[in-house]
């Protein structure tokens, strides 16, 4: 009989053993554990690349069909040779419409005085309604 036997049965004295040593770490598990860890990451990398090409897929064709509605509202200006032009919606800066300036645009492309108005604000950017007039107003309140 050992004498830790003997102690823990003599006196009710259990006697503590060293803690068992962890088994040595498998190196083919923490290879496999790596590699899936590195195939996790590229995959969410490869994500968020996709996510990123469809963002700036779509912000383009969100300034190509503003340009075009632009292009199409002076044509139709043109067309029927309006005095005045009254506009809700107008964007100025904003991410939403490719950071495009619509109210030098279109004054640019309607070949008329533009007045804006932006009620709201978005940082740097602005939305409002605008006139686009061939008279010059006596006054603009704001």
């Amino acid at each position: 009989m050992s004498v830790i036997r003997y102690w823990e049965e003599s006196f009710g004295f259990t006697a503590s053993r060293p803690a068992a040593r962890p088994a040595a770490p498998d190196p083919e598990i923490e290879r496999l554990t790596r590699e899936r860890a590195a195939a996790e990451q590229a995959a969410i990398e490869a994500a968020r690349a996709a996510d990123a090409a469809r963002a700036e897929s779509a912000r383009v064709a969100a300034e190509q069909e503003a340009s075009r509605r632009a292009a199409a509202i002076a044509e139709a200006a043109r067309l029927h040779s309006p005095d005045i032009v009254c506009f809700q919606e107008i964007h100025q800066r904003l991410p939403w419409s490719g950071l495009e300036n619509q109210p030098k645009r279109l004054e640019r492309l309607l070949e008329l005085p533009f007045y804006f108005y932006p009620p709201v604000n978005f940082g740097l950017g602005k939305y409002g309604i605008g006139i686009a007039t061939r008279w010059k107003p006596s006054a603009i309140h704001k």
